[in-house]
């Protein structure tokens, strides 16, 4: 970051008890001066500041700048390997059906499990469910299909396929279940025993040759869950009557799908409708200089983005939820950037104001910089819905259209004459 050079930088004696007291107080009355420019000029991108300093001479303004123009754009994105994975079906009077299929593949991993016995063992995926999206209370049956095809987490997104063998299913699992916040899903028999001779053997390059794991899919559109990656596992019973002969493994590869249909009956000028999933996602268009702030000696500088919550409320029915977006994340980029899966960190990151309706990003020392600098920023403010990948993640935000909410700069500045 440029930041502006103070003109001078006062080196000090210490002090010893020889001093007089006139050099002592001269000394303090720097000290505290100091302190009070600290705390007027002082100002992070990423936090909350302590409260300023002024004089009573000072004047404080606040100004609302708002963001002229905001654009709904879209941007690939991957769905593989995140901390958290989605699998179901629920079809959203807003945000419309979305039909959510996960992948698991095994790992051989012998760190809690020594080895699998070939013609008694009994296997499972116990898969910890993180929250629910859809209808609460309503019981969802979910089947899993062996995988047919070699797939690559690190390459996958949310509109790619998995081929499987869909004639019948190695197992079925309902939630909720015997188990609170688990989804239980036996495994059939002669998977597990294929499964252990690789396992047994160690040999890893054939597994991943042969192996692909097996896809969990819905059979009734009443919700999404998703589940905790950490927290699941594949746990292989050896059936020996020793408890430590039992065990379980974590996943190589853990993947979603997503098929989704975007249409439906809601549609306002005012709102855009904002994915995790980089479908759909807005763009603030605006530009950094003295005419657009119209301000001078910025003490604070913050933009607000608002949600729409009464249309979110009014879509969706008693008794049913949508995951809570409790992040934005601000991406600062290129527009050719958005022709490829974005790589880049998010530039901020606000936390949700439930009380405001609003998140809130401190931007003080972004837009200083931009006003000291040589060259206008050429790139523009990305904002995504964000915090928690592998779950689905769809909020509407409030655009450039709407009179009272639209996104915008909230300027203050102080006047020292």
């Amino acid at each position: 970051m440029v930041k502006r050079k103070n003109k001078t930088n006062p080196k000090f004696r210490s002090i010893h008890s020889s001093q007089t007291p006139s050099a002592t107080s001269v000394f303090s009355r720097l000290f505290v001066l100091l302190l009070l420019v600290v705390s007027l000029t002082s100002c992070d991108d990423d936090g909350t500041v302590g409260s300023s300093f002024t004089t009573d001479e000072s004047e404080v303004t606040a100004t609302t700048v708002k963001i002229p123009s905001t654009e709904e754009v879209s941007a690939p994105t991957y769905s593989a390997n995140e901390d958290f994975v989605s699998a179901g079906f629920y079809d959203d009077m807003l945000f419309g059906s979305q039909q959510v299929t996960a992948l698991f593949q095994p790992s051989l991993n012998l760190e809690n499990l020594d080895s699998v016995y070939n013609d008694q063992a009994t296997a499972y995926l116990e898969l910890d469910v993180d929250e629910i999206y859809g209808d609460v209370d309503a019981s969802t049956e979910f089947s899993l299909y062996e995988i047919t095809r070699r797939w690559r987490g690190n390459s996958w997104r949310p509109d790619s396929v998995a081929e499987m063998n869909t004639v019948s299913a190695l197992g079925t699992g309902s939630y909720p279940g015997d188990e609170e916040d688990k989804l239980i899903v036996p495994v059939d028999p002669q998977w597990v025993e294929e499964y252990a001779e690789y396992f047994n053997n160690q040999t890893v390059e054939e597994y991943r040759e042969n192996v692909f794991g097996f896809a969990l899919v819905a059979e009734d559109a009443e919700k999404i869950l998703t589940f905790n990656v950490d927290e699941s596992r594949f746990v292989v019973n050896n059936n020996t009557g020793d408890e430590a002969d039992d065990g379980y493994t974590d996943f190589r590869n853990v993947a979603y799908s997503l098929n989704a249909d975007r249409t439906t009956d809601h549609d306002s000028e005012e709102s855009s409708l904002n994915f995790n999933t980089f479908e759909n996602f807005m763009k603030l268009d605006f530009e950094i200089s003295e005419d657009f702030i119209d301000a001078d000696n910025i003490a604070r500088a913050e933009l607000v983005i608002y949600k729409d919550t009464d249309l979110l409320d009014q879509t969706i029915e008693s008794g049913h939820s949508r995951n809570s977006v409790d992040l934005l994340d601000f991406y600062l980029l290129d527009e050719q950037e958005l022709d490829l899966a974005i790589a880049d960190e998010p530039r901020f990151q606000s936390s949700y104001d439930e009380d405001e309706g609003a998140y809130r990003v401190n931007m003080t020392n972004f837009i200083r910089e931009q006003l000291l600098a040589d060259e206008a920023e050429s790139r523009r403010f990305y904002v995504v819905a964000g915090g928690q990948y592998g779950k689905l993640l769809n909020t509407a935000l409030f655009n450039h259209n709407s009179d009272d909410y639209s996104p915008r700069l909230l300027i203050t500045s102080v006047d020292p004459d």
